[in-house]
């Protein structure tokens, strides 16, 4: 069963609890997270993800949305796990803007690719 479909939006991310799941060319087991992408995504546009996800096996998630991931950390409590995810995103999105940059950058440094790879690193 595909957990996630290449064009899903990247809405909530997911927690293994039970049960092996394949993605990415990875396994993901009991406590591992997929789908954090949805963490950095803009709520409104969302992110479509470009990968699928399958269950191995019987497999048991946990779902966690990102407004409901956020709406917890938005509690006084969670000061400094808010900070903690917060700079994690930031470290994402950096990692995902230099790959897209290089990936239109590699297809050939011509006039016409360079403002497009520019505009991927300003998204």
């Amino acid at each position: 069963e595909n957990i996630i479909e290449p064009h899903d939006l990247a809405s909530e991310m997911f927690i293994v609890d039970q049960g092996v799941i394949m993605s990415k060319g990875r396994v993901y087991t009991r406590g591992m997270c997929i789908g954090e992408e949805a963490t950095w995504s803009i709520q409104e546009d969302g992110e479509i993800r470009g990968y699928q996800a399958t269950a191995l096996t019987h497999t048991k998630v946990n779902v966690l949305c990102t407004h409901d991931l956020f709406s917890i950390l938005d509690r006084p409590q969670f000061k400094v796990e808010k900070l903690y995810v917060r700079k994690a995103i930031v470290r994402a999105q950096c990692c995902q803007l230099a790959i897209k940059f290089n990936q239109v950058l590699k297809k050939g440094v011509k006039k016409s690719n360079f403002p497009l790879g520019c505009q991927c690193v300003r998204k």
